[in-house]
């Protein structure tokens, strides 16, 4: 039988309780579950994991049981490389004759990404064989009904079993990957291994021909061009729509028989930590084709990648590369039909709205921007149409006037965290407050007196922003 227990009841069961930190700072990740077994049998399971020659298939930590108590359970996980400490808390009721399962794991040093670290502490106790897991006792399945990690933190299924390759892939070595730099110490990029089935002079021909031509960027029309070519390697640069950011790329490329080892490197210019797949988009753009969706010039092939490495906070979701005007006109379109009736809505009428119509998404930390302005109302939208807001969705991180004239890139992001701590409850702030909306108007909305969280945006908040992204929006915000 297949977990039913509800999400509410889940709240009334088995209490949320964490182990605590020595860290101040540090990443995190809670875990509601409901397992179709015995709360007995899920303890045991997991004890048996835990004390036995079981191998953790995240990169083989070693699992130790701090405490055992009637419907608790306190472990400690000590990484692969014996350098980091975690400690979780798992609490257990039994439902019928389903287990719910309330589990939180804390890193125990400053940390703030965690590639899923976490997370994964608590699911390789509780995975089952129909997930890819190895059992020792009993084996069953759970279903997770929410996962709620810590801002900067993963919870990524995938990251939890690294397995060994057993096979070897076309090598790229030769095409050496390589980074045009940035300005900027803290800066979002993505770098990409890729294979194309064409020629080299193919595929750099291709993408000349769409940075010099009358091509249209689908990443919300940003503008290429060409700074440097040489044998094998081609150095763009690419500015946003709204002409505000720069980001550089390196491409190396290297035949290979038939097929092009393709290496893409790209790096936003100025400060930056997430970047909504924007670096990875660059890159893409510019090799994918028809049968991705991509528009094409000269020549049209297909291109695999087998390497995607976002830098951390950027993203790297092929979703974000094609962006059409169409879709985003028509939900502004309806809202506008709708403004008398969004304007009555309260705080607590935007929370649940988000929270009913909008899940947050995993990469982006941020509910659709579509999704809200379809169906919530103008105390959220006002702080995604903040005019320093990147794309119109999210805030680079900043925080107060005078953060933007440290020099120091350190300095200042030490500063947001400062003002993180000082002004966002319940730190570390899990996709709230500050550590989204924080640049100087949204970061004005962000610690309004009424505010708990990057979503609630009380009226007042940068005033007449809504209206006028309104009655002037005709194209995607960029």
């Amino acid at each position: 039988m297949a977990p039913t227990l509800s999400l509410l009841l889940l709240g009334t069961a088995a209490a949320m309780k964490c182990p605590g930190s020595k860290s101040w700072i540090h990443a995190s990740t809670k875990v509601q579950a409901v397992a179709d077994a015995s709360c007995d049998d899920v303890m045991s399971e997991m004890i048996a994991r835990v004390t036995s020659d079981w191998k953790d298939p995240h990169n083989g930590g070693t699992y130790s049981v701090l405490s055992k108590a009637d419907g608790e359970l306190n472990l400690q996980r000590v990484t692969g490389n014996k350098k980091f400490t975690d400690k979780m808390t798992l609490t257990f009721s039994q439902e019928g004759s389903q287990c719910a399962v309330n589990a939180c794991s804390e890193s125990q040093s400053f940390s703030i990404g965690d590639f899923s670290t976490n997370y994964c502490n608590l699911r390789n106790l509780y995975c089952g064989s129909a997930d890819g897991c190895v059992t020792v006792k009993h084996d069953f399945t759970t279903e997770e009904q929410r996962i709620m990690p810590s801002f900067g933190a993963g919870g990524d299924k995938k990251a939890c079993i690294v397995k060994e390759s057993g096979t070897t892939p076309l090598t790229l070595g030769t095409a050496a990957m390589k980074c045009p730099g940035s300005k900027s110490w803290i800066h979002a990029s993505a770098e990409v291994e890729a294979v194309a089935d064409a020629s080299c002079d193919d595929v750099m021909s291709e993408m000349i021909a769409r940075v010099t031509s009358d091509w249209k960027d689908p990443h919300n029309g940003g503008t290429y061009s060409v700074l440097s070519k040489a044998d094998g390697e081609l150095n763009l640069q690419r500015v946003t729509g709204n002409k505000k950011f720069t980001d550089k790329m390196t491409f190396t490329f290297s035949q290979e028989g038939s097929q092009c080892a393709v290496n893409a490197c790209s790096e936003s210019q100025s400060f930056s930590i997430g970047d909504f797949s924007t670096n990875y988009c660059n890159l893409r753009n510019l090799y994918c084709g028809s049968a991705d969706g991509c528009v094409t010039v000269k020549h049209d092939f297909t291109t695999k990648e087998s390497k995607v490495d976002p830098s951390f906070g950027a993203g790297g979701d092929k979703k974000a590369c094609i962006v059409k005007a169409a879709s985003v006109a028509n939900v502004l379109e309806k809202t506008m039909l709708r403004q008398p009736e969004l304007l009555g809505g309260t705080t607590e009428d935007t929370l649940g709205c988000v929270s009913d119509n909008c899940p947050v998404d995993n990469q982006t930390l941020q509910p659709s921007p579509l999704c809200v302005l379809g169906n919530c109302t103008k105390n959220l939208a006002k702080c995604l149409f903040s005019s320093t807001c990147r794309h119109g969705v999210m805030c680079e991180l900043g925080c107060f006037d005078d953060l933007k004239n440290t020099e120091d890139d350190a300095g200042r992001l030490a500063g947001v965290l400062e003002c993180m701590r000082a002004h966002c409850p319940g730190f570390p702030p899990s996709k709230t407050c500050a550590a989204l909306h924080c640049t100087v108007e949204a970061g004005a909305c962000a610690l309004h007196s009424k505010c708990r969280s990057a979503l609630e945006c009380a009226d007042g908040c940068v005033p007449g922003k809504y209206a006028a992204a309104l009655a002037a929006f005709t194209q995607p915000v960029v």
